[in-house]
């Protein structure tokens, strides 16, 4: 269907403190993303405080907040490490 846009579907797996925000769902998370959607959108719809500091990995890869989503893509969420 030409002009059609489709969704963005990804697998998110929140690690660490971020697991607070599992909220009952069963993990991985499969959340739908409109076409263009970016790390910062997922946050914002699974309703992780963008203020919470995160590591954000994309496919095995180390993404920040402006990473571009594809379908299909595994997004790993996590609060950095912290001890002495």
């Amino acid at each position: 269907m030409r002009g059609r846009e489709v969704a963005v579907i990804v697998r998110v797996k929140l690690l660490s403190d971020l697991r607070k925000y599992l909220r009952g769902r069963p993990e991985p998370i499969v959340a739908e993303l409109a076409p263009g959607a970016v790390v910062a959108d997922l946050i914002r719809e699974l309703g992780i405080d963008p203020g919470d500091e995160m590591i954000v990995g994309v496919n095995g890869q180390l993404g920040s907040p402006e990473s571009q989503l594809s379908d299909g893509d595994e997004v790993m969420l996590m609060t950095p490490m912290s001890g002495g």
